[in-house]
C-alpha cells in the first residue's frame, strides 16, 4: 500500500519526524489509501533513518502543584521559535504565538516573523476572537508585558500593555521568574506544535501557514478530552 509513498516517509524520518499520525496525515494528502497500521509497521522497520537524539537530563521529579480553573477563567500564553520549510525548500525560523485555555485545552496558534510587542497584541486579539476573553492570562515576565517589579514584588506593567489590558478587559498574572513550568499547558502546546504541526509541513507564505494553523487548532480542539470528559 505504501508503494510510491515511501520517499515521503523516508524524508520525514530523516528529519526526525516519527509521529505515525503526522506521517499518516501527510500521506493522505498524497492520495495514500492504506491504513495507519501499515505506516506504523514501516516506521518501526526503518528506525535507522531517524537521527540520534541528544542525551536527555535525568528527571528531576515533580516541582509544582496542580491546580484547576473554571471555564474561561484563565488562559496561558507563550512564544516559541519553530523551524519550518517553504515550498522552495528554504528553512525558516519563525516565532510561534500560542495560547491555551487552562480549563479545557482549547488552543490557538499563530506564526509571526518575530516576537515583538505589536505581534503579541495581534496574536492575543485573534486568539480572543476565537476563544473569547478570559478573566486573566498567565504568562512569562517578558519585556513586552512587564518592565520589572517594585519593592513589594508586584509587577510594573509596560505602558502599552497596561493600556491594552484596560481596553480589552482582562487581567494578567506573571509566573515566578525562572519558573516557566507554572504554565505547563502552553509549554506543552508549543512543543506539540513543533512535533506535530510543523513537522514536515510546507507553506507558500505567512497567510497560508496561519490558515493551516487555524484549521489544525480547530481539529485539535474538536477532539474528545478524556481528562475533562468532554469536547472543548
Amino acid at each position: 500500500m505504501l508503494a510510491g509513498h515511501t520517499g515521503l516517509v523516508d524524508d520525514l524520518l530523516r528529519k526526525g519526524v516519527t509521529n505515525s499520525q503526522v506521517i499518516f496525515e501527510r500521506l493522505l494528502g498524497q492520495g495514500y489509501a492504506g491504513g495507519l497500521t501499515t505506516v506504523k509497521t514501516y516506521i518501526a522497520a526503518h528506525r535507522d533513518l531517524v537521527p540520534a537524539k541528544r542525551r536527555q537530563a535525568a528527571p528531576q521529579g515533580c516541582r509544582g502543584q496542580r491546580f484547576r480553573t473554571a471555564p474561561g477563567e484563565a488562559y496561558q500564553m507563550d512564544w516559541g521559535f519553530v523551524r519550518v520549510e517553504g515550498w522552495d525548500g528554504g528553512d525558516f525560523k519563525i516565532a510561534c504565538f500560542a495560547m491555551v485555555c487552562h480549563h479545557c485545552g482549547t488552543c490557538y496558534v499563530e506564526f509571526f516573523p518575530n516576537a515583538r510587542q505589536e505581534n503579541l497584541f495581534i496574536g492575543m486579539v485573534h486568539a480572543f476572537m476565537v476563544m473569547g476573553v478570559p478573566e486573566y492570562v498567565l504568562t512569562d515576565n517578558m519585556r513586552s508585558v512587564t518592565t520589572g517589579r517594585d519593592i513589594e514584588g508586584k509587577p510594573i506593567w509596560q505602558v502599552d500593555y497596561a493600556a491594552f489590558m484596560a481596553c480589552v478587559g482582562f487581567r494578567t498574572r506573571l509566573c515566578k521568574p525562572y519558573h516557566p513550568f507554572t504554565k505547563g499547558k502552553v509549554e506543552r502546546l508549543v512543543s506539540y506544535v513543533k512535533r506535530n504541526f510543523a513537522a514536515g509541513r510546507k507553506f507558500c507564505n505567512a497567510t497560508d501557514l496561519n490558515a493551516q494553523a487555524l484549521e489544525w487548532c480547530a481539529r485539535q480542539s474538536g477532539r474528545y478530552r478524556r481528562a475533562m470528559d468532554c469536547v472543548p
